[in-house]
């Protein structure tokens, strides 16, 4: 359609447009920065020689992450490659990080998890070995495997039957 002569055309109204665009970058922002907390970058993975892909999809992932406690105030800080005694424990479920200080603790936020799952899910699905969260374990290299396995341990006695470990496999983007 063209303008009555001697009248200027209308230029059309890019508000909504310019809303549009604004909404779909905050959301991209949000989903990145979710991401990047989901990879504690504190928790530095062994190296493994071998690795391979989940073999189930799961919908629900219960990332829990063992990174060395910061040395108290006063003390110096530990070497790196140096096994540490005292550990702290991050739990991430969803959207949510928590942080705990024993392995107790962390055995009790799983039980709620757990018993979240099993509300959600029908008996039959339950009974079948359905519904129930993957647990997926992130352990510092300083972390020792006795650490590990106690967290192991706790996921396995509340009742979580399918439990992942993660390490750096050289050439392979770490998740």
């Amino acid at each position: 359609m063209s303008a009555p002569a001697g009248e200027e055309p209308e230029e059309p109204d890019l508000t909504a447009l310019l809303d549009l665009v604004l909404q779909l970058v905050m959301f991209f922002l949000a989903v990145a920065r979710i991401d990047n907390e989901m990879r504690d970058q504190s928790v530095v993975l062994p190296q493994a020689s071998i690795a391979r892909s989940l073999t189930k999809d799961y919908n629900k992932i219960v990332i829990v992450n063992l990174f060395p406690a910061p040395p108290e105030e006063g003390q110096p800080a530990p070497d790196p490659n140096a096994r540490v005694g005292k550990v702290k424990y991050s739990v991430f479920e969803g959207y949510g990080v928590r942080e705990y200080g024993s392995e107790i603790e962390v055995k009790n936020a799983l039980k709620g998890k757990i018993e979240a799952d099993q509300k959600a899910t029908s008996k039959a699905d339950w009974d079948a070995g359905k519904g129930r969260s993957l647990i997926v374990l992130r352990a510092h290299k300083s972390c020792n495997f006795k650490q590990v396995f106690r967290v192991m341990n706790a996921a396995r006695e509340v009742g979580y039957l399918d439990i992942q470990l993660r390490a750096y496999v050289a050439g392979v983007q770490p998740r």
